[in-house]
Order: structure tokens, then sequence, then C-alpha cells
């Protein structure tokens, strides 16, 4: 159920409901935002995600998806983050690509930090058709990929930060952040 609106404030431009396909004989349907969003409401959140990613260089984490017969994986990616929006460009003959056109929920995780800081972000990605879209995201790609390779621009639905306080002592104990758009 949607958080109900703040006063003064719209949030159509930011908010997005995707209709995902049919999952588990029903229809299903999740609160989503951008990149850029996510930012404005969880600040210490995406810094800890950019940072952990590799904000100073490529951007590199993995991605986990779901395969047609529904068994999970997971795939190394390196996230495009441009124009406030978080993006993939994958192989036209990858697993990756097929279970994101399939399915398009996904789990977005970076490399492990100092105490075991972890962060994520899971949604549902959706493949981008418009020609100035893919060439403004192509533009922001630092490294080698083919220009006829899809483009999914995720979007985010929770997102989740923690490290243990403590690591390796007596009274060690987690600390987590989760953010939800619903």
């Amino acid at each position: 159920m949607p958080r109900p609106a703040v006063t003064g404030i719209d949030p159509t431009p930011f908010l997005t409901i995707v209709l995902p396909p049919i999952l588990n004989g029903g229809l299903g349907r999740m609160l989503v935002v951008d990149w850029a969003e996510f930012t404005r409401q969880v600040p210490d959140l995406a810094a800890s995600g950019l940072r952990l990613l590799g904000a100073k260089g490529d951007l590199i984490g993995f991605i986990a998806t779901v395969a047609r017969d529904g068994r999970p994986r997971m795939v190394p990616v390196c996230p495009i983050l441009t124009q406030g929006a978080i993006y993939l460009s994958v192989g036209q003959d990858t697993p990756k690509r097929s279970d994101l056109a399939n399915d398009g929920r996904y789990v977005l995780h970076a490399f492990l930090g100092r105490s075991d800081e972890e962060f994520q972000v899971s949604g549902r990605a959706t493949s981008v058709t418009d020609a100035g879209e893919k060439g403004m995201v192509h533009s922001a790609i630092a490294f080698t990929f083919d220009r006829t390779d899809p483009v999914f621009v995720l979007d985010i639905q929770r997102g989740y930060w923690s490290y243990w306080e403590n690591a390796g002592l007596p009274g060690t104990y987690p600390v987590k952040k989760r953010w939800s758009a619903e």
C-alpha cells in the first residue's frame, strides 16, 4: 500500500507503479523509485551504496535474477549511474538479459566493505527502448560494450545496508537500515 502523500509535495514525478508479469497466479504491483528519489529519501543509504559499489571508478557489484524455471542466478555487473537512474547494459545472448527481460526482478549487491558492511537494492528491471535514453546511457559508459546490447533501467523498491559493530570482539552486534518505497 503506498504511503500517504506529504503535504505540499507532489510525489507523482518520482514514483512509478510497475505492473509485473503474472506471478503465482495473480497480478502483482510494486511501488518503485529511481536512484535520484532513493538518494533524496535515504541519502546515507545511497552514499554507502555508491561507496561500496566503487563510486570513484567503474561501479561493480553482483546482480541476482530469476531464471524462467524459477532458479536464482547471480552474476557480476557494472551498473551505470546517470541522469538520476541506475542502468545495466547486458550482453544480448546472456542468461542475465533473458532473466531481466522475462521476469525483471533483481537484487543488486555491492562487494562487502570493512566489518562486513553490505549494501543492496532490489526491485524490477525494465528494458529501455527509447533511442535517446539508450544514447544517454551509452555516453555514460566507461567500459567496453556493444551498442546493440540491451539496456535496462533498475527501478528500486527496497534498500538495505548493514555492518557489524565491534566485529570479532565480545558484544558484537549488527547495525542495519532498511528502506522501502511501499
